[in-house]
Parts: C-alpha cells; structure tokens; sequence
C-alpha cells in the first residue's frame, strides 16, 4: 500500500491537482484519488449540516477529532494498490494526523503564493477561520504559520505559483491570414485530464465555415482541425494545446485589381497607418477569417463548461430591419439564420437573398443566453463579469456593440421598474441579464451584440489609394452578404473562453 498525502493551506487545488494526477496515471497504474473532505463529510449525521457549519457551531477541536477519525479510517481500509489522498488546510495542526500520514505514506505540501491564495478564498465569502475585524492580516499570520509547519512535516515540495499548467486564467493566442498557409491558435492554462470529444469540435467548425450555409459566402473551406500539441489518447495533458487550420481555398488573385486602394469598412487604412504595411489579400490577419481559431479554442472551452452545467447558445434576433419577436429556442437548429422565431427566419432569408442579388449587405443582432452559471463569478470593480465579456467579445471584428439584459432600455424606466426583486425562490425578474455589480448572480445570462454589414460589397464606391488619389473601387470576390449568422458560433466561443477563465479564477483547475 502507498498513500501520498496532498497538504497545502486551504485553496491551494489539492483536489483539482489530485483528480488531474489520478487521470492521467490510472491508464498505467491501479491508483485511485480520495477527498478528505468527503471522508470527513461522511461522519457527520444528516442534520448536522456542511462541514462549514460544522466547524462554525462546534469549534477547531471537535472538527480535529473528526479528521483523525476519518483519516485513521481510510488508511485501515485501503487496499493494497496506489492511493491519492487530499487534506484539509489545516491538517498541519492536527499532529495526530500528521503522525498517521508520516506512518501510511508520503507527505506532498502544494506551496502557492499567498496573496493568490487570499484572493481565493475571500471570494466564497469570509470563513470561520477568518472572522476578525481584519481578515487578510488574519490570513497572512495563518500563512506564515501553516506554510513553516507544511515545510517542516512535508516529504516533497511542489510549487505551484509559478507553473504554466496551472495558471489562474485559461488563454489564447491566435496567428494566422485569411490568405496563408493556415490559420491557428494555442489554448493555454486548460485543466489535465478532460476528454475532448473532436466530433462535437468538428459540428462547431461546421458552423461557421466559408460555404458552410447557402446564404454565405461561396469560397469552400473544410476547416478541419489540426491538433499539434496537448491532447493525448483524447485527454488535454495540461500543457499548451495547438490547433492549425489550414486555407485551401484561397484566391488572392480577386485582389490583385485593388491592392492599392483602401476598401471603405475594412482595417485597409488604418493598419497601413499603424504598421506600414498590410496583407492586401482578403485583409490577411484583419479578415474574418481569423475567427475560426477562436472557434476552435471557444468549442473546447464550451465542452469543459458543459460538464460543469454551464451551458451557451446564441442566436439571431434581427437582420436588417426583420425582428424576431418570439424566443422559441428549439427552433434556431431548424431555419438558416439560427433564429428563434420560424416567420421571422422566412423574411430574414429572403432579405439576404435580396441584398446578394442587390450586390450589397446587412447586418444584424445575435442575442446570447448562458445559464448554469453559479452566483460569484467576476470581479467587482475593473474584472466585471460584463466588461471582460465585453472585450472579448467587441474583439470580433464584425460587432459593434453589446448590452447585458434589458440594456440601453432601462435608461427610460424608474428604479422600481428596474430592480430585480426576490423573494424565497429567487429574482421574479431579469432585467440585469444575471449580473449584479459586475459579479454573476446564478440566474440566465443575457446580452445581445451588434454585427455591421459585410463590408465587401459589389457596388462602385468612392475611396482612395495608398499615394492618396481619389478612386472608385467594386470589390469582387467571393463575400457574406450577411456575416451575421457565422458569427454566431464566435460569439459562444468568445463567451465561453472568458467564462472558463473566471471559473478557474474562482474554483480552480
């Protein structure tokens, strides 16, 4: 039999570290992981309540004596195989455990920063262990203490503050041109152990492909994703996963005609004045297509938030001046515009199909809604939970703006038709869009973004070129007569990566 004991002061991921170690070890080893917390948990009779409670109401001894009883358990009835079992923070001062632990197995301390840790832990509110009048000098005396005594009993160190696989916050980086080799994108700070399911990763990449819907653009591309690193036997490894997707449709040749003239609505000037230079083929790194690794990215993020309840579905709700009145959900798979409402979607594909055949474009509204969302998610003051999805989602090059709930309507109401009100069950209302203060309040969250018109269009329109001179311009070329609908998927991806993010922020990895 061989225990190894994870220790580290409270919120330090010894169970998210545990789990992930177990995964990725039980494919070549008969190994199992434990939560004391659960053993401990088990102890307790039905109505004694949480361990929280517990320890509120009946004080740091009588919790001590029901850890050792619950550790002592365990190592008696384990079997002869490799276990992993993670401790409560303050098992250091429990020496009889700490005695039992040095006995069964082997000591693991998980050193993390403190300030990391503080942050943590205040975000569930302030715990028992730290009610003073000042909780964060609390802390830091507690730190100083447990993190020399963990030293001293522990037989391995691991410190965590400073490894990538690890971090805080889930990233990524994009590179790529609409007219390159490839496009691509590498997801960092992704939990070890999850599998990936390159089905559902597919059908994502599906729905905003180059000639995915009839009502798009007429280039082909399969965008078929390229895992380089990360992923192993199907399960992220905690390192940097990189996806390539690669062009293979391209026609720089429709731009050979335009090269030196600025194309009204796109990044053409502004990125020749910024950098000096720019891809004129299909705008290179300013195009749309650029979306596709974010896609990538987002439908992977959206499988781990799914398995944690959380669930992301966006949708159109107007193109042009064609509103979609009614919110009937099952139906946005069924119609070519992703729209909730069956009539609406009619008239919305007949404007796109008026607009191609006008040589012009239209633009639209995409409303999102996510729910499963646990209350806490966010930070209260620059970190909002809607300024953070704000930006990523105003980085989508085709919006042009955002609003989270009721939105700019509620600058007309009266604060006592605005407030969301609560009673036993929960708000009776939500015209907030599931945030209050910048921080997620566990109901639905809603915001809609605005996507322009497709700027390429095959009307003659007045411009100028790189020296200057004034010049007409028709774009030819193969182009959305409605971007709205491909955007869709970004939108979720885009929301998905954040929320991920501020999930690891909160209970992490």
């Amino acid at each position: 039999m061989d225990i190894l004991f994870l220790t580290g002061i409270k919120h330090s991921g010894k169970s998210n570290v545990g789990r992930s170690a177990v995964d990725l070890l039980k494919s070549s080893f008969e190994i199992d992981f434990t939560d004391a917390d659960d053993l401990v948990q088990a102890l307790l009779p039905s109505q004694t309540g949480t361990l929280r409670e517990f320890y509120a109401r009946c004080g740091k001894t009588a919790f001590m004596d029901l850890e050792f009883q619950a550790v002592e358990r365990f190592t008696s009835n384990c079997s002869d195989t490799w276990h992993v079992l993670a401790t409560g923070g303050g098992v250091c001062d429990n020496e009889p455990v700490v005695q039992l632990m040095k006995t069964a197995g082997k000591i693991i301390y998980l050193a993390v920063d403190e300030h990391v840790l503080f942050r943590r832990i205040m975000r569930g509110g302030i715990p028992p262990f730290l009610s003073s009048e000042n909780p964060e000098q609390s802390f830091h005396t507690l730190f100083v203490e447990r993190n020399a005594r963990y030293r001293q009993v522990a037989d391995f160190m691991v410190s965590l503050s400073d490894c990538r696989s690890i971090q805080e916050n889930a990233e990524i980086t994009t590179f790529g041109e609409s007219h390159g080799d490839a496009l691509g994108v590498v997801i960092d700070g992704l939990e070890s152990g999850f599998p990936i399911d390159m089905d559902h990763l597919s059908r994502q990449m599906q729905r905003r492909r180059p000639g995915g819907n009839p009502l798009g653009t007429k280039r082909q591309e399969p965008d078929a994703i390229e895992i380089v690193s990360g992923i192993f036997q199907g399960k992220t490894t905690g390192t940097p996963i990189a996806i390539l997707i690669r062009n293979t449709n391209q026609r720089s040749g429709d731009y050979d005609d335009i090269s030196r003239l600025y194309r009204p609505g796109h990044a053409d000037h502004t990125w020749q004045q910024k950098f000096g230079i720019r891809d004129w083929r299909g705008g290179g790194r300013s195009s749309g297509r650029e979306t596709a690794a974010r896609l990538a990215a987002g439908a992977i993020a959206m499988q781990v938030l799914s398995q944690k309840g959380i669930h992301i579905q966006a949708y159109t709700i107007q193109i042009g001046t064609v509103v979609a009145e009614a919110r009937d959900y099952s139906l946005i798979g069924t119609n070519r515009v992703s729209a909730p409402d069956a009539a609406a979607a009619v008239r919305m594909e007949e404007l796109i199909e008026k607009v191609r055949e006008d040589n012009d474009s239209v633009g639209g509204i995409i409303e999102c809604r996510i729910t499963g969302l646990p209350a806490g998610l966010g930070e209260p003051v620059f970190d909002k939970v809607e300024a953070l999805l704000g930006h990523a989602i105003l980085s989508i090059g085709a919006t042009k703006g955002i609003e989270f709930g009721d939105g700019f309507s509620v600058a007309s109401r009266l604060g006592s038709e605005n407030n969301d009100q609560m009673d036993s069950n929960g708000f009776l209302s939500n015209h907030a869009g599931g945030m209050n203060g910048g921080i997620t309040n566990g109901d639905t969250l809603l915001f809609r973004t605005a996507v322009k018109p497709t700027a390429s269009i095959g009307k003659p329109q007045k411009t100028v070129d790189i020296g200057g001179d004034e010049r007409t311009i028709v774009v030819e070329g193969r182009h959305d007569p409605c971007i709205c609908v491909r955007v869709i998927p970004v939108v979720e991806a885009m929301a998905a990566i954040t929320l991920l993010s501020l999930w690891y922020e909160q209970y992490g990895r």
